[in-house]
């Protein structure tokens, strides 16, 4: 199974946005923060958020909020909750599509 995207969420496929998405969350993620080392990848955004989903190893994913700083985040900023697998990364998807909705 895959990540399955509802609006406001959508998956990356544009090299530059990635890229420019994945610098920020390179920056932010400091050694004191719980993802530091995990190596994750950005593979989605919520358009209307700072939000964006990243894939980490053991098909774990994290929905990180950016917070758009030019200093390293801390143990808490950004903050990030971890799903153990895609299915749980899709529902926090479809719950916050949901609000969104209404």
């Amino acid at each position: 199974m895959a990540v399955e995207y509802r609006q406001p969420w959508c998956e990356i496929g544009d090299d530059k946005w990635r890229a420019g998405l994945q610098g920020q969350y390179d920056l932010e993620i400091s050694p004191q923060h719980p993802l530091w080392g995990e190596k994750g990848r950005i593979v989605g955004k919520n358009e209307g958020t700072d939000d964006v989903l990243v894939q980490l190893a053991g098909g774990r994913y994290a929905i990180v909020h950016l917070v758009w700083s030019n200093n390293p985040g801390d143990v808490i900023h950004p903050s990030a909750v971890v799903y153990p697998s895609d299915a749980e990364a899709s529902a926090a998807i479809a719950a916050d599509a949901d609000d969104f909705d209404s």
